[in-house]
């Protein structure tokens, strides 16, 4: 799932499976927040300019389950 924090846009891994998603923000950070599992996604806000971490497990579990997703994925 997309959204646009900031004037960016977000990519929240697996944020589609859930109906609803709030978002906590803080001045630095934000959180994406499900009310079923906890929170999906944490890292900076875009305008502090820091480099992002990619869920790898999360995505390498994916691809291992559905191999042919691969080519289409964003991290490939």
């Amino acid at each position: 799932m997309k959204l646009k924090l900031d004037n960016s846009v977000i990519h929240i891994p697996r944020a589609a499976n859930y109906p609803v998603i709030h978002l906590i923000l803080t001045w630095d950070r934000y959180k994406a927040v499900s009310t079923y599992r906890g929170i999906l996604s944490e890292d900076y806000r875009p305008y502090m300019n820091k480099s992002r971490a990619i869920p790898w497990t999360t995505v390498l579990k994916d691809w291992i389950r559905k191999p042919r997703v691969v080519p289409y994925s964003r991290y490939k």
